[in-house]
């Protein structure tokens, strides 16, 4: 958000190494799910048209984070913890609309 406000590289820069930096821990909970994803998609989004984070770099983020989605996706399909549906499903859809 600081780049689109500001125009300054240096913060782009930044968010686009957070977002290459994403390592799938292996378990994770609908929390980290929603809350990560979340907060890729909207960085995702926000730095699209910087000309610093490449096709490739997208598609390295892409392939980062899916794994993370499929998660969530496979939290959004158990019935038995329904309140927690929402935030899984809610993040993969942030996610899906952001690339």
């Amino acid at each position: 958000m600081v780049w689109l406000l500001t125009g300054e590289s240096a913060a782009a820069d930044r968010a686009v190494a957070a977002l290459r930096s994403c390592r799938f821990p292996g378990e994770v909970d609908t929390f980290h799910v929603y809350f990560t994803l979340t907060q890729f998609a909207l960085a995702y989004d926000w730095l699209h048209d910087y000309r610093g984070f490449t096709p490739e770099m997208k598609a390295e983020v892409r392939s980062r984070v899916s794994p993370l989605a499929e998660r969530g996706l496979r939290f959004a399909d158990d019935h038995m913890f329904h309140n927690y549906i929402w935030m899984s499903a809610g993040g993969v859809a942030l996610w899906a609309t952001a690339h």
